[in-house]
Order: C-alpha cells, then structure tokens, then sequence
C-alpha cells in the first residue's frame, strides 16, 4: 500500500561559505603505503531464492590464504594483523540481483537491488553528515569497511578495513586500502570525500593505539596513502563529525566523551580530557582548517548550557551533556546539531536541538526534528515530526512544508545532491524498506525489503542509513545475507522520460 506524498518541488537557494580562521593545534602529516598483494577470493555465497524476495544462509566463505580462522575468531584479545594485511579482490560468478518493480509507480519509476559486498562485515556507516555520498566524486568508486565481527563494540585494538569498491562496468572489485582503529558499528569511521579533490581523496577517523587519542585522516587512492593526519598535541584529541560539503573545514567531536556517555556513536576506550565535568568549558564543537590543520573551539558545553533553565531542562543540573549530529549545511553557513545529556542511566534525559552559523555565533535552540535529519537549503532542516516528513526553517523556528505521511519515519532519510530524489529508509519486523518520492511530480515506489539481521537495537544495530550516489539514480544500504552484514546498491531507473525532462 503506497501513501500518497504532497507533491513538492525543492528550490536550493545560495548561500555563504563562512571559513573561520583558527587558534593553531599539532597537526602531523605522514604519507603509507601497503606492499602485501595478497588477496582472498569468497567460493560459497548466500543465495536468493528463486523468486528473490528472501536470503537463504549458506556456510560461511571460504578464505585463501589460510587466514580463515583468525578471522572467525571471537576472542576479544586475537590479533587480526594477519586479516588486516589481506589486499581484496572478489569475482562476481552469478548474478544476484533483485529484480523487482517495488510497490508504487511502478510503470514510472523501477526498482532493482544487488548485494555488491561479500563474505565479511561490510558497511558504510552513518548518514549523520550533511550530502553524505558513499561515491567517490565520478561516481566509480564506493569507500566502505570491512570488519571480522559485528557482535561487541570494538575494542582499542580491534581494527576495521577501509576498503574501495570499484563498480566499473558493474563489476565491484575490492581492495584493501588501510585500517582504522577509530570507528563503531552505527556510524563506521565518519567516512566523507574530500570535497576539494572528490575523485581520490577521502576522509577517515581513526586512534593511536599508544595514546588512545582520536584523529582524522585525509586519505588519497591515487597514491595509495595517508596524506595528512589531524592529530593534536593539545592534550584534547577531536576527529570529524561534520564535513563542510564544499569542503575547506569540518567540525569535529570528542568521541571519547560519547563512547561514555552514548556508546553507540563512539570509539570505546578512547582517551577523554572531560570525564569529571558535566558541562566542560573546554569541550563542544570545534572547527578543524583541513588545509592548515588548525582546530578552534566555537561553541562549548558551557555556552550551550547558557541556553538552558537547569529547574526545567536539566535534571537538579546534573545530566552530563554530549552533541550528536553535527550537521554542516549544504553551502556551510551553519550548523544544525543535537545536544543530549545523560542522567540517572537515561541517555536523553535532555534531548535539544540547536542551529548556530559556521563560526559558533548565532547559538540558539530550535525545535526538535526528529530521526538523522538533513539540510535541503541554508535554511531548511527536514527530518521527522510524529508521522510526517517535515521542512523545517531554522530561522523563524516554524514547520513550513509537510513532505507527507510515510509509513514509519524513523528519520533514516536522504536527499540526492541535485535534492530531485528522496528516500525514506524504515524497520518494520526486521526487515528493511525504502521508500523513495521523486520530488519534481511526488512520483513514488517502495522496495522490496531487505533483512536487518539480528541487531535490531542497541549498541550493535544496524540503520535504513540510505545514501544516494551523485547522479541521484542509486542509493547505497545495508542488508543481512546468511550471518553477514553486506552493503546493497538500489538503482532507480526512470520509465517516463517526459517527466524527467
């Protein structure tokens, strides 16, 4: 059953890129490369059934060289340096699609799906930053991981591959790129292509597992190396959690505060300067020069506490404040972000969004919009109001466009980069579906589902978290084959040419 979408044509409006100087920071810069060649190839895949709507388990795939049971190991204190030097390669023997024409408009919009991933854990991670696009900047390659486990939080020690995908000619070949140490099971490693150099470079969070001190890293496939990385000699290690879309900063987070505090959106174990204060001054959002490596503090958990009456928002004062979402604005002059504080074991206890511009000036509440919201222009937040999809301006604080009613809007939602397409992705009995509106004539179709496995909630789950390709014509998402976490790539194909013109 298709619910019907108020018909919607989105007009992006300009606006200022705000590139704010900042108080220098330690920046270290080191160039790797990998030398191991070898590869594993995967023999025995899941399979779809014959008519391709449900997965049937198959053992698990089989590993060469003889890494196979190192991989598999669930012991929390094995060494996976023999996996992690394992360079990717796959061959894809049969075909294993979906084929489906979905629910909707079928005879204008058509559905198919392929597993593009196989034989480990493999994902992308979060949608949390703005224009979040899995492509590289042609729209050849995806940036993804790769993990032996998806079971625990990853420990200190417990690294994930950084893998790209190459989807020339349909193929998806794999290749092993380099490992993070900095990452979890929701969000990956804030994975982001660098907006000045799309084509190869990319950014990454990763740990020095020394110091257990966070840090970004700027990554270029055309060299095979690390460029640069975003270490600070300040004692307060950040890493990204917001990348300007037209590149020049990003802002960036204590993920050790979050890992204490909601340990599902951060990197357990790491190293945090603010364990003893409930709304440090010298901790909150920062702004990181990519080109100079320069961080500054522009709004702190005590400016944001200003904002608050502790008798009405926070319980006898004492919740411990921490920021998710960090949402850069598409032209990045703002910053839409939520602030949550833990108090006698609940994790939103305070639960508050906040806009500010780009610099940190201009801090003010907002209404909460629900779900992993998004930015459609320099004004406009959409996200989840109870059962609609909502466009909501910052400015006046007011709902100005009501998308429509879907059938759940858990808030997984994604608007392509031209914003013509949307999709909302949502659970619904363990599976996973995707409900995508073109929003020029609110032309619509559902998927067919996709299974969520078994982390359904919790620290371990696995999100809709749709992403589109450039073009706006593919969407990246998760899905459970067998007993693996895969990636799965939903490619919309118009039917009525007219409509597109």
């Amino acid at each position: 059953q298709s619910r019907c979408c108020n018909r919607s044509l989105l007009l992006i409006v300009s606006g200022l890129v705000i590139v704010v100087g900042a108080i220098s920071a330690g920046v270290v810069a080191r160039r790797r490369s990998n030398s191991n060649n070898d590869a594993y190839v995967s023999d025995s895949y899941p399979r779809w059934s014959d008519d391709m709507t449900t997965i049937t388990p198959t053992s698990r795939p089989t590993l060469r060289p003889t890494q196979a049971n190192v991989f598999a190991s669930s012991s929390p204190t094995r060494d996976n340096s023999a996996v992690l030097a394992i360079n990717r390669a796959h061959v894809d023997k049969t075909a294993r699609n979906i084929t489906a024409e979905g629910f909707g408009d079928v005879d204008k919009l058509q559905l198919s799906i392929k597993q593009i991933s196989f034989g480990a854990h493999t994902m992308f991670g979060y949608i949390g930053q703005s224009l979040t696009i899995p492509w590289s900047g042609d729209d050849r390659y995806i940036v993804a991981l790769e993990s032996p486990f998806h079971d625990h939080l990853p420990l200190a020690h417990e690294a994930a591959r950084i893998i790209l995908i190459d989807t020339k000619d349909d193929g998806y070949m794999t290749e092993y790129l380099d490992e993070t140490r900095g990452w979890n099971l929701q969000q990956g490693s804030m994975l982001f292509w660098n907006p000045h150099s799309p084509n190869t470079q990319f950014f990454f969070n990763d740990r020095d597992p020394q110091t257990n001190h966070v840090f970004t890293v700027l990554y270029d496939i055309a060299t095979r190396s690390r460029v640069m990385e975003y270490r600070f000699d300040d004692g307060m290690p950040v890493a990204n959690g917001g990348v300007c879309p037209e590149g020049g900063f990003f802002f960036a987070l204590n993920y050790a505060r979050m890992a204490r505090l909601r340990p599902v959106t951060g990197y357990k174990n790491t190293f945090d300067w603010t364990v003893d204060s409930t709304r440090p001054a010298d901790d909150g959002i920062w702004k990181v020069d990519i080109a100079s490596g320069r961080k500054k503090l522009i709004i702190s958990y005590a400016d944001i506490a200003s904002h608050f009456d502790d008798k009405d928002d926070f319980p006898a004062g004492e919740a411990e404040l921490y920021i998710n979402h960090s949402l850069c604005s598409r032209q990045c002059s703002k910053i839409y972000f939520f602030l949550r504080g833990r108090y006698d074991g609940k994790e939103q206890a305070v639960n508050q969004a906040f806009v500010a511009n780009s610099d940190g000036t201009g801090l003010k509440r907002v209404k909460y919009i629900g779900g992993h919201p998004e930015w459609a222009t320099e004004n406009l937040i959409f996200g989840k109001s109870r059962r609609d999809i909502v466009y909501h301006n910052v400015s006046s604080d007011e709902t100005e466009t009501v998308l429509g009613r879907f059938d759940d809007p858990r808030g997984d939602l994604a608007l392509s980069a031209d914003s013509s397409m949307f999709v909302n992705g949502w659970e619904e009995e363990n599976q996973l579906f995707y409900h995508i509106v073109r929003l020029t004539d609110a032309t619509q179709v559902k998927s067919v589902p996709l299974e969520r496995g078994p982390y359904a909630n919790g620290e371990l789950r696995i999100d809709a978290a749709p992403r589109w390709n450039r073009k706006g014509d593919k969407l990246l998402v998760p899905g459970w084959v067998g007993q693996y976490r895969q990636l799965h790539v939903i490619t919309v194909d118009p039917r009525d040419t007219d409509a597109i013109a």
